[in-house]
């Protein structure tokens, strides 16, 4: 049974990442602010429509190091990824430059990073806490006992 969960929690932060979305509360994440320039012009603040990534999937290795794991007590999320806290909780990051076919929309180059808004993909939702009794509800019916 704790495999099973250890599956759907693994999907539903999956999903997270596809809908950037909070799995927890399904709210949108925050678009991304920062600067863009190129050839005879700056931006400051919201640059999504400059980026040519989607939120958190610029080299996709954050997605990839997703691993779940269901023992005999336990149920457990993680990731290797050293920026995956960051990302999930929000922080500083001291910023970063991304330049060539990572940005777009006539800019040449972007600078992110600093302050870091969370973006939260590991929280389980109430439906995957919910899922040992789901599971167990389940097997109750299926040996015909009566689940109240």
């Amino acid at each position: 049974m704790q495999k099973e969960v250890a599956k759907m929690w693994l999907w539903a932060s999956q999903n997270a990442f596809l809908s950037e979305t909070n799995p927890a509360t399904g709210v949108k994440w925050d678009d991304r602010h920062g600067l863009v320039y190129g050839k005879g012009f700056r931006k400051h603040g919201n640059i999504e429509t400059h980026l040519a990534y989607k939120k958190l999937h610029r080299t996709g290795r954050l997605l990839k190091s997703l691993k779940a794991r269901g023992t005999v007590d336990s149920i457990t999320l993680s990731s290797n990824v050293p920026y995956a806290s960051i990302h999930e909780e929000g922080g500083n990051d001291g910023g970063r430059t991304i330049k060539g076919t990572h940005v777009g929309g006539g800019a040449t180059g972007a600078l992110l990073g600093g302050n870091i808004v969370a973006r939260p993909f590991m929280k389980p939702s109430q439906k995957i806490l919910r899922g040992p009794q789901r599971l167990i509800e389940e097997k109750m019916k299926e040996f015909g006992w009566k689940v109240t």
